[in-house]
């Protein structure tokens, strides 16, 4: 993701295999920006609104290296993780 890519908001759902999004690597999120920031609201919301306590940004249709996680299920007690490497 360059300077020049947007997360398309409007694309942005709870996606199931076989979806194609799943079974390709992810980018390395780039810009750190209010668009970014949106998206991860969204993912805290789908996460919650299906009683999750994880969920990775290609599970919500967007090819990016980011996930978050709630041990508890609230998004007081979440985290971010953005580019994580192992």
């Amino acid at each position: 993701m360059n300077g020049d890519t947007m997360i398309d908001l409007d694309t942005v759902q709870l996606t199931y295999y076989p979806a194609k999004i799943l079974t390709l690597r992810a980018r390395d999120v780039e810009v750190f920006d209010d668009n970014l920031r949106e998206f991860v609201d969204m993912m805290y919301d789908i996460m919650l609104e299906h009683s999750g306590v994880g969920l990775a940004a290609p599970q919500a249709n967007v090819g990016l290296r980011l996930f978050l996680v709630s041990l508890d299920g609230t998004r007081e007690n979440t985290t971010v993780f953005i580019n994580p490497k192992l």
